[in-house]
């Protein structure tokens, strides 16, 4: 898996989800930093940041961001470093950290929209990391880091691809589809308790760079990503 570092300036908002251009990927981080297990099924995010230049030491943190909330009202909970050489480690947030986040999936019609999601066990709840913040040691923030396909160019369009972490409180499947005005979302998901990683495929965009139609899977072992 290689890794490239993604300004805040770059990221588009789309529903509660952030997208962003990626740089140009470096090569292969060293082996000590290599994903655990190739489905992304451990609480562990490691790697090297590309084009991490002379930007020093930091950390990197998994954030809680209540809506409409300013940087200021971010919720940090969980926290790594990042090195000199842009080498990182995060271990992501524990339950405990994530409970009083927890949602669940729409099971239910909603006005205006078709259809929605069944989950195998209907009180299940999750809570996703999309991204992760970069602070420098006063708290400033030099970006968001996010984990992408290879090759992602500045306009994001249709087939490029996100890995999210996803934590389940229990395990469960979630499958369907919900079809509204302006967005659609498939969901086929076999998730176990505790932290995931789940693909988001971008299925369509709108003018604005926004998504309005995607995918989101589990799969038996991650495709090629940049972070």
């Amino acid at each position: 898996m290689t890794l490239t570092w993604i300004p805040k300036s770059a990221l588009a908002t789309t529903l509660t989800l952030l997208l962003a251009a990626c740089n140009t990927p470096i090569g292969d981080p060293p082996s000590e930093f290599a994903e655990p297990d190739p489905a992304g099924l451990t609480n562990q995010v490691s790697g090297v940041i590309a084009d991490w230049g002379n930007q020093g030491t930091a950390s990197i943190e998994a954030q809680e961001r209540p809506a409409g909330s300013e940087r200021s009202g971010y919720l940090t909970l969980s926290t790594g470093t990042v090195n000199a050489n842009g080498s990182f480690g995060l271990t992501l947030p524990s339950a405990v950290a994530v409970t009083p986040y927890l949602n669940e999936f729409q099971q239910t019609p909603r006005v205006n929209c078709t259809g929605f999601f069944t989950q195998s066990l209907p009180g299940a709840q999750h809570y996703f990391v999309s991204d992760y913040a970069l602070r420098r040691a006063d708290g400033s923030y030099i970006g968001f880091l996010m984990q992408n396909n290879p090759g992602k160019g500045a306009a994001l369009k249709a087939g490029d691809y996100l890995i999210e972490r996803l934590y389940a409180d229990q395990a469960h499947t979630v499958k369907g589809t919900l079809a509204c005005p302006t967005y659609k979302i498939t969901l086929s998901l076999n998730l176990k308790a505790g932290w995931n990683a789940v693909v988001k495929t971008v299925n369509a965009v709108n003018a604005e760079q926004q998504i309005t139609e995607y995918t989101l899977t589990t799969v038996a072992a991650l495709p090629a990503s940049v972070f």
